[in-house]
């Protein structure tokens, strides 16, 4: 097991002040809360999740005293908002039973991080992995609750979330039984500290009516269901257009879970990328081809979904809708496109009741892909404390090796 360590880190050295993208304007001005430096302190940051009293986790798939990534907190400053955020390194990776390069964390009951690993090689194999808070002060716990030794490296999850009763869902991009794609469970032990339980919820197959390559984590509905999207898959003339999908809970216990498509998109509309659940039950999420779309459930049991391209951006590059949708106050969407070279923060507000006019999007800011600030956003946005958006660029900061900045909408 890694040796735990808490590092602080100021930022107060570290505050030069944030550039706009030189050929755009912006409606705001991110503040840059934490550059990352390199070498322990870690390098080109995932998402950040918002816990309580305004702190945010996150992970680095580099750094930590091994250079195998590293779990860390930031810690908004108390009282005088001047002062800089304060970075403590919660638990750095070995690279070997633990796994290397985390790639995913979600809160769960009582203030515990759950994560996974994404690195596998002849030492250590993709983890999935809690990190249990001290009860007062000192170091935080680390427990490894499943080593996936699947003949593929890249067999592993690659998101996970959080469901009734501790269970966690895991998607991956390559795993089950053919190697395109799995949603599974993993279930924590009725008497701890006994193993946690992986199921195997759903593999895809490749084929047309079971979809393959999932880009993203499912979410979990009101009943239990789990919706996702598969960038592969579709009824409609086009199999590897994408589709959206639900798994529905087994009737009784230990039973399959039944796999529905809900929609199957075209050609010009392909490869579905993370959704989020709306008001009414009503799905958000982005394509691969620049637009974003809405996904309303029927009004009778057993009807068709009802999709709808609220948006579409004019000047995307490639993979440019890699992360899910943020929904805020009065049904407004927030997102990351990547426009032209580095990306924007956008929203897109919805017509007024009876309204007949579209979607409105408004460009909030323009990374610039140069060091110091800017940079590549990393992630979805998050809501944290006092409704403020949060995010990570991949790259930007003093080193170029990404930062974490703070928006408010």
């Amino acid at each position: 097991m890694a040796r735990l360590r808490s590092s602080m880190v100021s930022v107060a050295m570290l505050s030069l002040p944030p550039l706009l993208f030189p050929c755009h304007s912006a409606a705001a001005t991110p503040e840059i809360l934490y550059r990352f430096i390199g070498g322990e302190d870690g390098s080109n940051p995932a998402g950040v999740i918002a816990g309580s009293a305004g702190v945010l986790y996150g992970t680095a798939c580099n750094g930590g005293t091994s250079d195998s990534g590293a779990v860390y907190s930031l810690t908004a400053p108390q009282g005088d908002s001047s002062s800089p955020w304060t970075k403590s390194t919660l638990y750095s990776f070995t690279g070997t039973s633990d796994g290397a390069c985390p790639n995913a964390l979600v809160l769960g009951a009582g203030g515990v991080l759950y994560g996974t690993t994404a690195v596998a090689n002849q030492t250590t194999s993709q983890t999935a992995f809690s990190l249990t808070p001290p009860q007062s002060s000192g170091p935080w716990m680390f427990t490894l609750l499943y080593n996936f030794t699947l003949p593929s490296y890249e067999g592993g999850p690659i998101a996970v979330a959080t469901g009734p009763n501790g269970v966690l869902y895991l998607t991956t991009r390559f795993g089950g039984t053919a190697e395109v794609g799995s949603v599974e469970s993993l279930t924590p032990p009725a008497a701890p500290p006994g193993p946690w339980t992986l199921t195997v919820l759903h593999s895809f197959t490749g084929h047309t009516e079971f979809g393959a390559f999932p880009m993203s984590g499912v979410i979990v509905g009101p009943g239990g269901e789990l919706y996702g999207t598969a960038q592969s898959g579709g009824l409609t003339g086009c199999p590897t257009c994408g589709i959206v999908y639900a798994l529905f809970p087994p009737q009784s216990p230990g039973g399959n879970w039944p796999f529905k498509i809900l929609y199957s998109f075209t050609i010009e509309e392909n490869e579905p990328v993370g959704i989020t659940m709306g008001k009414g039950g009503v799905l958000y999420g982005t394509l691969d081809t620049g637009a974003v779309f809405s996904l309303t459930p029927p009004a009778t049991p057993g009807g068709a979904w009802t999709e709808a391209i609220l948006y579409t951006f004019s000047n995307t590059s490639s993979n440019d809708q890699c992360y899910p949708l943020l929904i805020g106050p009065g049904g407004v969407l927030y997102g990351i496109a990547a426009l032209e070279c580095c990306g924007i923060i956008y929203s897109l507000t919805p017509p007024d009741n009876g309204s007949t006019g579209g979607w409105t999007e408004t460009t909030m800011y323009d990374f610039a892909n140069v060091p110091f600030d800017g940079g590549e956003p990393g992630s979805a946005l998050i809501f944290g404390k006092g409704g403020t958006l949060f995010g990570t660029t991949y790259n930007g900061g003093t080193s170029d090796l990404g930062a974490i900045y703070a928006l408010k909408p």
